[in-house]
């Protein structure tokens, strides 16, 4: 789905029946209900996706109640987070490679946070241990400049409706809207050549391992990402 910039509302939070109308609007009307059709909330509503929902980069909270014998929606829309304009502020980002963080990823094995996906999508976990290392004998901004690097690298391979998340440490999981074996491929290969091209220094070399698998909509995140990680033992 392409998004659309004007759409964008931060800390929407509107009160809607199931038939659309709006009871109440923190916003403009219009640009609301347009925002609404635009991540298919009554759909959601419809399917009885409720909860909190991370859909197209927006965080969406659904949560349904009755009202004088009437069913009714208390929606909100977080701000929508662009992919080269992060907020160091929000618990889900990590400040260092601007990816989606580990309380992120926690939020979502919980069940606290709904990922809509395609039904078919392709995981890439990356591994730098090796630099890891470089931490006990580098000063704390040359480890973060590396570790940059490496976000840079892969920021610029993967689009916008894709998932990156620095989930450990060393370790980042990337989930590709558009997944299978090719495109997975043809990524890890991309983002490796652009990390060689950042190899200026031996001294603190970027080497980093890859494995990747791919997903299906009902599948778990983690048993997949943790497949990828598989691979990477495979791939060495």
């Amino acid at each position: 789905m392409q998004q659309d910039d004007t759409l964008l509302i931060e800390n929407l939070s509107i009160i809607i029946n199931s038939e659309r109308q709006l009871y109440f609007c923190n916003r403009n009307n219009e640009e609301a209900l347009r925002l609404i059709d635009e991540l298919e909330i009554m759909d959601k509503i419809k399917q009885r996706e409720l909860g909190t929902i991370f859909y197209n980069n927006y965080f969406v909270d659904i949560q349904e109640f009755n009202a004088k014998n009437e069913t009714i929606y208390h929606i909100v829309v977080n701000k929508y987070i662009d992919k080269k304009d992060y907020s160091d502020n929000s618990i889900y980002i990590d400040i260092t490679t601007g990816f989606y963080n580990k309380n992120f990823w926690e939020s979502i094995n919980m069940g606290i946070i709904k990922v809509i996906f395609p039904e078919y999508y392709g995981v890439i976990a990356l591994n730098f241990s090796s630099i890891k290392k470089l931490k006990q004998r580098v000063t704390r901004k040359i480890y973060d400049n590396l570790l940059y690097a490496i976000a840079q690298s892969v920021k610029n391979e993967i689009g916008k409706e894709d998932i990156a998340i620095r989930y450990k440490e060393n370790k980042i999981g990337i989930f590709l809207s558009k997944g299978n074996k090719t495109v997975i491929e043809t990524k890890i290969k991309e983002i490796g050549k652009r990390i060689d091209k950042k190899n200026c220094n031996k001294d603190y070399k970027l080497e980093i391992n890859y494995g990747s698998a791919l997903g299906k909509e009902n599948d778990d995140f983690k048993a997949i990402l943790q497949k990828a990680e598989e691979n990477i033992n495979r791939n060495r």
